[in-house]
């Protein structure tokens, strides 16, 4: 029986673009004050994230607070950068 074959570098590359768009997740995580919530929306064009907002759902004041840290810099972390980076 043969061995399948690898897959093609024009096959790999259409599996790795993406479709322009804005999409959005929300993550649950545990803290010490309890299970938290934040929601990210990204927007993509031609594979580079030309937007990013997001939404704090912290309940607590501490997590309240690592939330809006994580809000007031995140944005210089991802905006023109690629997806895949």
């Amino acid at each position: 029986v043969p061995a399948p074959s690898a897959m093609s570098s024009s096959s790999a590359a259409a599996m790795a673009e993406y479709k322009d768009g804005t999409y959005t997740a929300t993550g649950e995580y545990r803290s010490p004050a309890g299970n938290d919530e934040i929601e990210v929306s990204l927007t993509l064009k031609d594979g580079v994230i030309t937007a990013a907002t997001y939404e704090g759902m912290a309940k607590m004041g501490k997590s309240k607070d690592f939330q809006a840290k994580f809000g007031a810099g995140y944005e210089a972390a991802v905006i023109g950068k690629s997806i895949d980076s």
